[in-house]
This record gives structure tokens, sequence and C-alpha cells, in this order.
């Protein structure tokens, strides 16, 4: 995918990660003219600026939520416009550092040191340092927090992280890690949040857009975040993120204009969207997979 198309990039490449991405016409001023039908079509570089993008979601359960570390369904969305990482994606699903200047293992691999860029702040105007830093680690490896995720992250030895100046931090691994990816482990809801943090009643990070509003089961706004660490980004002024319960109505505001941008979408409704001039399609690298568990308590396995 091209580099250049910002409208996917403004979610820290969250966005269209995990399948076909599907764009309504109104989007369209940035792609190549040679994309003017229905069909997968190819990205521009020129950015469109201004406006409100308007994002679908499918979030079955319609509880939702706004917590960076443990993101249930659409939360993950809304957690790619809330919160900044220390890592993000690649288009070729390679990491990259975000907020981190820089983030190295030792020789063994036992610890990772990870230095935050200077000047970076929170939506609420708060400077970033190591203190929200190790605030936002301890907060994602707290068993209190029950975070889906917990078991990714129990590796990581709470007891032994440390701040070595107001930028820096060290975090280490439990004994027996002789690898462990952190920056492909917190890329997803690892997200850096403030020591007054709280996903309720203060749901402040660093991502590209601060949250307006939040109806959970319906829908989200939030506006761009003129401190952004990337000078210029997000293009959008607004972003609206709408829930639906299931692909089939999804679709259906896509093709009535109600929705801008659909990501994920299942291979059956493929067709039928290629197939109308108003809407492009476009694939994109993914880091989703599908799973065979199997039973080894169970023959032939027991």
């Amino acid at each position: 995918m091209s580099e250049g198309f910002s409208r996917r990039r403004f979610l820290g490449n969250g966005l269209a990660v995990g399948g076909g991405l599907i764009l309504g016409s109104s989007l369209l001023t940035g792609c190549d003219s040679g994309a003017a039908t229905g069909g997968t079509a190819t990205l521009s570089s020129t950015p469109v600026r201004g406006g409100r993008l308007r994002v679908g979601i499918i979030d079955g359960d319609q509880s939702g939520n706004l917590d960076a570390h443990k993101p249930v369904g659409g939360g993950i969305i809304r957690g790619w416009a809330l919160y900044s990482k220390f890592w993000e994606w690649n288009t070729d699903v390679s990491t990259r550092l975000a907020l981190a200047e820089f983030a190295e293992p030792n020789a063994d691999a036992s610890a990772w040191t990870i230095r935050i860029k200077p000047g970076l702040e929170f939506h609420h105007g708060k400077s970033i340092g190591a203190d929200d830093m190790l605030f936002s680690i301890l907060r994602l490896t707290d068993p209190k927090l029950a975070s889906p995720f917990a078991g990714l992250v129990g590796a990581i030895d709470r007891n032994a992280l440390r701040k070595l100046d107001e930028r820096t931090i060290e975090i280490r691994f439990k004994e027996g890690q002789s690898f462990y990816p952190l920056d492909e482990t917190l890329i997803s809801f690892g997200g850096i949040v403030p020591t007054d943090y709280d996903p309720v009643t203060n749901p402040v990070g660093a991502g590209p857009y601060k949250l307006k509003s939040f109806i959970p089961g319906q829908r989200s706004l939030y506006q761009r975040f003129e401190n952004y660490y990337k000078p210029g980004q997000p293009y959008a002024d607004e972003l609206e993120i709408i829930e639906f319960k299931d692909q089939v109505s999804r679709v259906a505001a896509l093709r009535a204009g109600q929705i801008d941008v659909a990501s994920g979408v299942q291979a059956e409704h493929s067709a039928l969207l290629k197939a109308d001039a108003r809407l492009k399609l476009y694939a994109s690298p993914s880091t989703s997979f599908t799973g065979f568990n199997l039973n080894l308590a169970k023959a032939p396995f027991q």
C-alpha cells in the first residue's frame, strides 16, 4: 500500500490492518484516476484535509469501552484513535518507533531500554515522561485490571521496572524468557497514558484524535489533536466511529453513504462491493490469522 495514503495512516496503520478496506466515493479525491470504477484500486500519495471521516466498525456485543489496556471488540479501533504507543506498524506489517525515540533490548534480551521522544504531550496538555511510561506498563500488567491480554504481557517483571531518567525506563522480564517480541506485543493495546488517566472520567492519550463524545453501542466522536507527535497529521478534522452489530448492516450503511470507511470486509461481500462504482476496495497486509486449536486431552492426542 502507498505510504502516502494518509487517511489510513492517521490511525497508526491500525484501521486497515486486518483485511480488506472499503472506501466510499466521497473520500476518493486522493485515488489515482485509473481507479474510477469499482474494483481493487490504487492508493494515491495526495492527502485530503478537513471534514469528518465516518468509520463503520463491527462491535457485536455493543458494550464498548475506551480502555487503553483492555480494549474489547470495537474498542481496539477506538484505541487507535485515542492512544499512541512506543511502536506502530509499517505498511508491510513490520514495526517502527512511534512515541519512542529509542527502544532496544540488552545483549541477552533480558531487558529493554525505552526512551520517549522529547516535547510530547497528552490531549490535556500534560507532558509525557518516564512516570507516565511506568504507570502505563504497571496498569497494563496489573492483575486487578483483568485485561484479556494479560497472558501476553505476563513475562514482564512488574517489580523490576525502573525509571532511568525523566524520559527513559527499563523493562525487565522474568527468568526463562530467551526472546520476547515487546514491540509486536505492545503495539495494539500498550497505549501510553498519563498518571491521572481513567478510562471513564479521563480517557486521554497521545493519539491522533481526542474524544468529544462516546455513546456505547452506538458511536463515538473525536476531534483532531493539534499537538499530535506527527506534524501536520491527522488530516481529517473529525473522526466518527459508528458501531454495527453485523456485517450486513454495515455493508448496507456503506452502500447508502452513511459511512465512508469499513475495514475487515468479509469475502462474501467483496463481489457485491466491487460491482458498486461508488466504492473502492483496497487490500492491505494483515497481522490476522485463523487458528486451529486442538484439545490434547482428547483422542488421538491424549
